[in-house]
């Protein structure tokens, strides 16, 4: 191995066997081995239930960082029509051909381009001011805003637009005034999703089953919400001269099988999928469907069934069955998980674990390894922001991200707990319906048991790049080694491994060599989470920095950092106690197609031995900084000034998130001796045009109250301390590059074996 040290044995690690993606508690695991046959494929769309999204706010910064390339966004219906626009209540529509003539006049002046678009069936203007709304729940967002945002970093949207019975009452299937304002709501509110942010997904109603409905109405309901919407997109691919293709999903209820044909459960599936032919006028064609994915909603810790509990991957498999024999001779039905997680926010309440505790983040990284093994065709995490909640703890402890809640705020966010983080690596591997590899162990397995290792391989046929995430949700370390000889890797291709545990928050802990495609012996911590990485036909091309310095606030803010020995990162709630690193390397290849993937490589450590220290690397724009004379006063790009002491979100100061910085990742640490600890900065160095990249470290306050102490406010018991490039006793700041094919001498420092860093502690 050539960096970091190679994870070191545990003599009595707990060996297990792997099976299809799990490892029960029983055998041993000498080798896991990544074949060549391809057994399906990863998920086509990985993405988030939004939570706060305000303007002005790192909100945007915080969500890029997540890596997820779809996002589900609640509407009300009352926002973009809080009142019938157009009186009288169904505008002159009184039976069953006045509602198909009306349709019809609407539906030939929106296609048309040749025409405005008429007030005399809708009152455009008037909902697309209101798209323009803030949301009137409890997520704090700007619809126009947030959508506008996700559309340009090319993220999907799927829309929940609840079909109120207080806002559209229907007094029966002949109701056809009423099934008219319904229509016209759905048909405004979807063509001027499709046409201004190109919104194409859709579900008309959340959780059906907990609202005062039963199925048959809420079927006629979704008939009429279905043509609505579908008929809009039609009309104004048509107008423009676009070609979105509508997805309407349902029914979104909770839970999976039982709420699909179970007496006394509901028969909501059976419903949709045994009638997903029916039109809105009675008719029936093959051609037409009124649902395009089936959607559902689980909470659970457990994979698989235990006793009475459902598990993640026993439900999928029933659930799988029953829709494909209702629709047995037609095209597979796609499931998708629209909200998903171990638990709810009121399971939440009764425990004190949060998405930092082991036993729930590694049981998280197993049930998305499982449900991709299995063919979960879409998945949305519930959710990104931790918002209020009447509950004990008086947050949402399902949400993944630290937010301000408080009213008059930004709602801006603090930082990401190691559930998020392992979502993200997560996504890593599995984003973009890539192709899974067969992953099999050196001993045999039965399944059945809820603990054990848990695998998905996968590989970026674009870029090369193979992965393999591993979830450890055994309370013992596990010994394995990983064999991805079957691949065609070469000798000696470079590896790396980012890791969430106890102590890390998803960093690079390992960079080493594979020897006959082969590493060797590995301990995975008990309770973690992996993502190991290897760029195929790479080598390490690498680069130290350049400068590098400390910069404080308060008295020391108009003090240059200098050259210093170690740097400094804190912040300890007070203004003269706030301390960053700032590092300027050089890109290794920069401006070439070769750089597959690159790390930052820091030596880091605690300042207290056995406290956790944590802090944010940012990347930053500025590269025109000398270390002999740079301050806190001269940084107003990326650092704020003025900022009162104290220790919640509000008191953080790094400036222009999106902009002037952007979140990297996150370095920890628990030992008093430095420990080489790696960041994949892949995206942020691809963008550096003039070959520089600057790095800033900054320990942030992450929530305002902690969870779950109620302790107000959040500063860490430690800092972080950083080896500096003037150390001179052991490896400076280095940027890593993987790049292929072999580098020639392109006037970069290049070297395919680096020197040994003291061996990591405090896993």
């Amino acid at each position: 191995m050539t960096f970091l040290s190679r994870i070191s044995r545990h003599a009595g690690g707990v060996v297990r066997a792997l099976v299809a993606g799990f490892v029960p508690a029983a055998g041993a695991v000498e080798t896991l081995k990544v074949n060549v046959e391809v057994t399906g494929s990863t998920p086509e769309a990985l993405g988030y239930n939004l939570g706060h999204f305000v303007e002005n706010s790192n909100a945007a910064d915080w969500f890029r960082h997540s890596g997820v390339d779809s996002a589900r966004m609640f509407m009300g219906v009352s926002d973009l029509e809080p009142t019938d626009d157009l009186p009288p209540v169904g505008d002159g529509v009184t039976d069953k051909a006045s509602f198909f003539a009306r349709r019809a006049l609407l539906r030939a002046n929106a296609a048309d381009e040749s025409l405005p678009l008429s007030p005399e069936y809708v009152n455009w203007e008037y909902f697309s001011k209101n798209l323009t709304k803030l949301s009137s729940g409890n997520n704090r967002l700007r619809y126009s805003h947030v959508l506008e945002t996700l559309r340009d970093s090319g993220v999907s949207v799927l829309v929940n637009l609840s079909a109120s019975h207080r806002r559209f009452p229907l007094a029966g299937p002949e109701d056809w005034g009423g099934r008219w304002e319904l229509w016209q709501h759905y048909y405004a509110a979807a063509f001027l999703l499709a046409r201004d942010y190109a919104v194409r997904c859709h579900s008309m109603f959340n959780e059906p089953n907990l609202a005062s409905q039963n199925e048959e109405q809420w079927h006629d309901r979704l008939r009429i919400c279905s043509d609505a919407i579908q008929a809009a997109i039609t009309d104004m691919n048509a107008r423009y001269d676009r070609a979105l293709v509508p997805q309407v999903f349902a029914p979104t209820t909770a839970n999976g099988t039982e709420k699909y044909d179970t007496p006394g459960g509901g028969v909501w599936g059976s419903t949709a999928v045994r009638n997903r032919h029916l039109r809105l006028d009675g008719t029936s064609a093959p051609a037409w469907m009124n649902l395009h994915a089936y959607s559902y909603q689980k909470y659970s810790t457990r994979q698989i069934a235990a006793g009475r509990f459902s598990g993640f991957l026993t439900d999928y498999d029933a659930l799988r069955g029953l829709i494909d024999a209702d629709v047995r001779g037609g095209p597979r039905l796609p499931l998708v998980l629209t909200e998903f997680n171990v638990r709810t926010g009121a399971n939440y309440d009764s425990t004190p674990l949060t998405m930092d505790s082991p036993v729930d983040f590694a049981s998280l990284g197993a049930s998305l390894a499982g449900l991709a093994g299995r063919g979960i065709d879409q998945i949305y995490l519930f959710k990104f922001a931790q918002t209020t909640s009447r509950s004990f703890y008086g947050v949402a402890k399902n949400g993944t991200h630290f937010c301000q809640n408080a009213v008059g705020t930004l709602r801006q966010y603090g930082g990401a707990t190691r559930g998020a983080e392992v979502y993200r690596l997560f996504v890593k591997a599995a984003r973009g319906a890539r192709p899974i590899h067969r992953v099999t162990a050196s001993a045999g397995a039965s399944p059945g048991v809820n603990r054990g290792l848990w695998s998905l391989a996968t590989c970026d046929d674009g870029g090369g790049i193979h992965h393999l995430f591993l979830a450890n949700c055994d309370d013992d370390t596990i010994d394995l080694a990983i064999d991805f000889s079957a691949l065609g890797i070469p000798p000696g291709n470079p590896f790396y491994i980012e890791q969430v545990s106890e102590i890390h928050h998803g960093g690079v802990v390992l960079r080493g060599e594979l020897a006959a495609g082969k590493t060797g012996p590995l301990d995975m911590p008990a309770r973690s989470v992996w993502l190991v990485t290897v760029p195929a036909a790479a080598k390490i091309v690498a680069a130290d920095a350049v400068a590098d310095t400390q910069l404080g606030d308060g008295a020391a803010a108009a003090i240059a950092g200098g050259a210093l020995d170690t740097l400094e990162v804190r912040a300890d709630g007070t203004v003269d106690g706030r301390r960053v690193a700032i590092i300027r390397l050089p890109v290794p290849a920069a401006g070439t197609t070769r750089v597959r993937r690159a790390l930052l490589e820091l030596d880091v450590a605690s300042d207290t031995a056995g406290i956790t220290a944590q802090a944010h690397v940012y990347g930053i724009e500025n590269n025109d900084w000398a270390e002999e004379s740079l301050t806190w006063q001269q940084s107003a790009g990326f650092l704020k000034s003025d900022v009162p002491q104290g220790n919640r979100i509000e008191n953080n100061f790094v400036a222009g998130h999106g902009s002037a910085a952007r979140i990297l990742g996150q370095l920890a640490s628990n030992s008093d001796e430095m420990t080489r600890i790696g960041i994949d900065v892949t995206d942020f160095a691809l963008t550096r045009s003039d070959g520089m990249a600057t790095f800033l470290i900054v320990q942030e306050h992450r929530w305002d109250v902690a969870q779950p102490s109620l302790e107000v406010g959040d500063t860490q018991a430690a800092g972080l301390r950083i080896r500096a490039r003037e150390s001179g006793s052991g490896p400076p700041p280095r940027l890593v590059a993987f790049v292929s094919p072999p580098p020639v001498s392109d006037g970069h420092p290049q070297s395919a074996t680096l020197p040994e860093a003291t061996p990591m502690k405090g896993r």
